[in-house]
């Protein structure tokens, strides 16, 4: 009996720090599978935002909670070639940007998505999506600009 209870609470544990979806009182912003099979998930908590970033199945390599007024969007103004759409999540000196864009004037409209990673005002990096997993949910976000 106590090794089933075990059991029940380990994997609660277990699924509860994990990349999933997000819990069913947040709203998914962003989410994709990068190129190097990792995941990226943004979840608005209403006063918070969470990022997290890690292997599909185990603790995420890094989880981000900021308070909604720290994170900041940029919105596709309708003007130029691509849509584009991102989030920021800043962590002291880093900034976190997840982001979406799409060529409007390409016949199937050609997408890209991912993560840039800043420091002090430097480009460190970018992770890029698999964009057949992308689930995004920028545009119209109610964030600073």
């Amino acid at each position: 009996m106590w090794q089933w209870v075990l059991s029940l609470v380990f994997l609660t544990l277990t699924w509860s720090s994990t990349i999933t979806a997000c819990p069913s009182n947040e709203t998914r912003l962003f989410y994709c599978k990068t190129t190097n099979h990792k995941e990226v998930e943004v979840c608005d908590a209403g006063k918070q935002i969470r990022y997290c970033f890690g292997r599909p199945g185990q603790m995420p390599e890094l989880t981000l909670t900021v308070p909604r007024a720290s994170a900041l969007t940029g919105q596709w103004n309708g003007i130029g070639r691509y849509i584009h759409y991102s989030l920021t999540i800043p962590n002291g000196a880093v900034r976190y940007s997840v982001f979406f864009s799409a060529d409007r004037l390409t016949e199937h409209h050609k997408l890209d998505a991912g993560v840039d990673v800043e420091k002090d005002g430097q480009h460190l990096a970018t992770v890029s999506c698999q964009t057949t997993t992308l689930e995004q949910r920028l545009e119209g976000i109610d964030l600073s600009q």
